[in-house]
C-alpha cells in the first residue's frame, strides 16, 4: 500500500525499462493475482452472496483457530543479535507499544497477552502526538530496562511525529531493543541498531497474540520474508527458532 501509487507504478515501469526487473517477473506476479481471482470465483457470472446468511458461515471457532495458526506461521525474525529472542526474562522486559494514534484498539490485546505471561513487566503506550520532550524523558526511564520490545502497528514506511528519534535513542542505549512491526516491514531500514527485528505483516488481533507467543518462545518462529528490505534482508530470509525449552522440574 504505497502512499503514492502513481509514483510506485512509475518506479516499477522504470525498473523494467532499465532491466532491473524483468518483464517475465512482472508477468509472474500478474499471473498469481489472476489465479487467485479465479480460485475465489471472481470470474463467475453469479458472484453475489446472501448477505443475510453470512453470519452463519463466518466467525466460527474453527475459523478463529485457523486464523491464529496462519498468524503464528507468519511471524518472521530477520535479526537476532545476542539471541535476545525468545526473551530471557519477560518479567523484566519493558514493552513499548506504538498504536499510531492516541485512541486506538491496536496493541490492547498485545499488552493483555504479554501481561498474562509477564505480570511484572513494564508496559507503556506511545503515539506520534507525544512531544519530543516527553518521549526523551520516557527513553531515559526505559534505559534501565534489561531489554526493550518496541511494537508498532503503522503501515507507513516511517514512524510519525517524534517516534523515530525516540526509537533511535532507545537503540543507542545499553538495553537491546527488539523491534516488532505488525504493519510495514520496511521500517527496519530506519533503525539499523536494533538487536532484533520481527515482522508479523498484519495488525489483526491473532497477529498480536502470535507476536507475544513468539517473544516468549511458546511457538516456533518459522516465517520467511515475502519481500526484500534493501541493505538489510533479502526475499526468503528468516531465522528459524524452535519452541523455547522450559526449565526442568525434575526433583520438585
Amino acid at each position: 500500500m504505497p502512499p503514492d501509487p502513481a509514483a510506485a507504478i512509475r518506479a516499477v515501469v522504470a525498473a523494467v525499462e532499465r532491466g532491473r526487473i524483468s518483464r517475465q517477473r512482472i508477468d509472474q506476479s500478474a499471473l498469481r493475482v489472476l489465479e487467485a481471482k479465479v480460485r475465489v470465483g471472481l470470474n463467475n457470472k453469479t458472484k453475489f452472496v446472501d448477505v443475510d446468511a453470512v453470519s452463519n458461515g463466518v466467525d466460527l471457532p474453527e475459523h478463529a483457530e485457523h486464523a491464529q495458526s496462519v498468524a503464528d506461521r507468519a511471524i518472521t525474525l530477520v535479526r537476532n543479535e545476542g539471541n535476545v529472542v525468545p526473551l530471557a526474562a519477560p518479567d523484566q522486559t519493558c514493552l513499548v507499544i506504538s498504536s499510531g494514534i492516541r485512541i486506538s484498539s491496536f496493541g490492547q490485546r498485545l499488552a493483555e497477552e504479554f501481561r498474562k505471561r509477564a505480570p511484572h513487566a513494564r508496559i507503556v503506550f506511545v503515539d506520534g502526538a507525544m512531544s519530543g520532550a516527553v518521549l526523551d524523558a520516557m527513553a531515559g526511564e526505559l534505559g534501565t530496562c534489561p531489554a526493550i520490545v518496541f511494537a508498532t502497528f503503522t503501515t507507513n514506511p516511517t514512524l510519525n511525529g517524534d517516534l523515530g528519534p525516540f526509537v533511535q535513542k532507545l537503540t543507542e542505549g545499553s538495553a537491546p531493543v527488539i523491534f516488532v512491526t505488525l504493519g510495514n516491514p520496511y521500517l527496519l531500514r530506519g533503525f539499523p541498531k536494533s538487536a532484533a527485528y520481527m515482522a508479523a505483516f498484519s495488525t489483526v488481533v491473532p497477529s498480536e497474540v502470535s507476536v507475544v507467543k513468539a517473544l516468549v518462545g511458546e511457538i516456533a518462529v518459522t516465517g520467511h520474508l515475502p519481500v526484500s528490505i534493501p541493505e538489510f534482508a533479502q526475499y526468503g530470509d528468516g531465522l528459524q527458532l524452535p519452541v523455547k525449552t522450559r526449565p526442568s522440574l525434575a526433583g520438585n
